[in-house]
């Protein structure tokens, strides 16, 4: 709830005057953890830069498969346990989380003239979905305590920069036509229940970016929250933003006879013993991913198991359960 909270404060600090203009993605997260500050502030939280993570790993000791190790890591982590407010009705029906992984995506040109190549922005989005669907650690057996969120922004129209045509191109065998259901999903208001599939079948130029996913299927619901502009005829305001933040609410991942759900409950379970970690890592290692995500940190700025997002520790605080807590005699 508090990252939707902040979600609200990016018209401003994007339009805003005296507000600097963005021009990167890394922008743009600036701009949603100034919103964040804000809230925390707001809630006199003590050390609210301690809330937040920024470039943090799914994986500690990066994901490994071939001779190959990967480093992969989320935009911003947000710990929501300082504000001592999680309850199961806060849980199960508001999708509050104590560890919130985000990606970010910020689509725009700097040009007038309208963008035709929609494909590599359309497999990067999916990209950023499939880590937050599949890469966030847990723990099958027991129920999560991760909310997984993709913040992506645009300077036009989403349609202007994501394709939900498939189309079949004569020189590529691979690819046959259709329609990507969950590319109009992802930047509708609303809840929606999205199947990603076929991935195996998509242009070569976009597997280049995404990765080679073979049959890897996702069912996945999702909320979605979207600030549009006000249409306005012969408006000439400079730039505006289309600003759209997804929280993934359940989760099935299957490939083959593997497979691994997150459910509305937050119980994660998995259909043989391995399946969850078998699957993460796989994603892990066919991801598209830019070179710094191949070579080990310089400096993994790593907290202790009991201050950060618990990726092997048990150890949580009191009441970290999201159960409510009985009233204090008075």
């Amino acid at each position: 709830m508090l990252l939707e909270q902040a979600f609200h404060a990016l018209p401003e600090i994007l339009c805003g005057s005296r507000y600097p203009g963005q021009d990167y993605e890394s922008g743009v997260v600036i701009a949603l953890t100034m919103g964040i500050l804000q809230e925390l502030n707001g809630r006199n939280v003590p050390n609210p830069l301690g809330c937040i993570q920024g470039e943090c790993l799914y994986e500690k000791a990066g994901f490994v498969g071939a001779g190959t190790r990967r480093y992969l890591r989320a935009d911003l982590v947000l710990d929501t346990r300082p504000l001592l407010v999680a309850s199961k009705r806060l849980g199960d029906r508001y999708g509050w989380r104590h560890f919130n992984w985000l990606e970010a995506k910020f689509f725009r040109v700097r040009t007038a003239q309208k963008g035709t190549n929609k494909t590599a922005p359309t497999a990067s989005l999916l990209a950023d979905l499939l880590r937050l669907a599949s890469l966030v650690p847990e723990k099958p057996g027991k129920k999560s305590e991760n909310g997984r969120y993709l913040l992506h922004i645009y300077d036009r129209t989403p349609t202007e920069y994501i394709a939900t045509r498939r189309n079949k191109k004569k020189n590529d065998p691979n690819a046959i036509g259709g329609t990507r259901q969950w590319a109009t999903a992802l930047h509708t208001p609303g809840v929606h229940q999205l199947r990603v599939d076929s991935l195996d079948k998509e242009p070569d130029s976009f597997q280049a970016t995404l990765g080679a996913m073979g049959t890897l299927t996702l069912n996945l619901e999702i909320t979605n929250i979207v600030l549009s502009p006000r249409t306005i005829a012969n408006a000439n305001h400079g730039t505006v933003y289309w600003c759209v933040l997804t929280r993934i609410d359940k989760v099935e991942c299957l490939d083959g006879t593997r497979t691994f759900s997150i459910g509305a409950d937050r119980q994660v379970s998995e259909g043989a013993a391995g399946d969850f970690e078998a699957l993460r890592t796989q994603v892990a290692l066919a991801l598209g991913v830019p070179e710094a995500e191949t070579t080990v940190p310089e400096d993994p700025a790593l907290a202790p198991d009991n201050d950060g997002p618990d990726n092997d520790g048990d150890e949580q605080p009191a009441n970290a359960t999201g159960e409510e807590e009985p009233p204090a005699n008075v």
